[in-house]
């Protein structure tokens, strides 16, 4: 899995990729807020470059990574590695929104219900 140049870039199929148990090599930004989630992943090699981006110690890594990678078994899915991810799941992120929402309409009410009151 390949990342940005961006710091705060984080690729959808991050959850996608770390369910599926296979191996996953990962070249993110050093400062990219899905390394937190990768970095608990025993079947995860991350591999970060900076602003400057890649030099020769990343393409050693990538080689190692690679190397790792035909090797390594593929991992039966876990409960625990699901509650990991779960909250970044479309179901928890939709819910989120729509509290948002349920909180922006809420608002809206209390003023038109004030607003009707004073005239």
């Amino acid at each position: 899995m390949l990342g940005s140049s961006e710091p705060h870039y984080t690729p959808s199929k991050v959850f996608p990729a770390l369910l599926t148990g296979r191996p996953v090599i990962a070249v993110y930004h050093e400062a990219s807020p899905v390394l937190e989630i990768l970095r608990r992943e025993t079947h995860a090699r991350v591999i970060t470059v900076g602003d400057d981006g890649p030099g020769e110690r990343q393409v050693e890594e990538i080689a190692a990574a690679l190397r790792w990678a035909v090797t390594a078994p593929v991992r039966v899915r876990s409960e625990s590695r699901d509650d990991v991810l779960q909250a970044w799941s479309a179901r928890t992120l939709a819910g989120q929104l729509a509290r948002v929402f349920d909180d922006v309409a809420a608002a809206q009410m209390c003023e038109a219900t004030l607003a009707l009151g004073q005239a």
